[in-house]
């Protein structure tokens, strides 16, 4: 699992401030190590799912995994994308992610501290469930696929 200290980090300090609140993190490699919130380096698929399931709220990193655990659990997330700049990612991807699915119900997105404590907050206070998620791609797209193999 590749580590993201950044976040990592600025949710030990809300832990912190929040002392009341469970907080759990799942860390990956990375070397900064939690003070004030529960954490495991990693946890199996199953393990991971079932804290999903029993959380108010997530807050991750712009992966499409973590989008779709918590929609498939109706949680609301927060998404904190990646940043090639930092290297913590080999691309920009996670931008172009929070980009497409910031309108979505129950999907918040934070490109700094500042902002991951105003969507938390907002998050918090509207608790609103990420929307639902198909498991089939739309009739609409699939219809678009098969005339662009018709006209191959």
């Amino acid at each position: 699992m590749v580590p993201f200290d950044r976040l990592i980090q600025i949710m030990d300090g809300w832990a912190a401030d929040h002392p009341a609140e469970a907080v759990f993190a799942q860390i990956g490699t990375g070397r900064y190590e939690p003070r004030a919130m529960e954490f495991s380096r990693i946890l199996s698929p199953q393990d991971f799912a079932e804290r999903v399931a029993s959380c108010s709220l997530v807050v991750a990193h712009a992966g499409m995994g973590s989008v779709i655990s918590a929609a498939q659990a109706a949680k609301p997330i927060v998404l904190f994308p990646r940043r090639q700049s930092l290297r913590e990612h080999n691309t920009d991807h996670q931008l172009d992610t929070v980009k497409w699915l910031a309108d979505r119900p129950g999907i918040y997105v934070a490109t700094d501290e500042v902002q991951i404590r105003e969507q938390i907050a907002r998050a918090r206070r509207e608790s609103v469930s990420a929307a639902p998620l198909s498991a089939t791609a739309p009739a609409s797209f699939a219809q678009r696929i098969r005339r662009a193999i018709i006209e191959l």
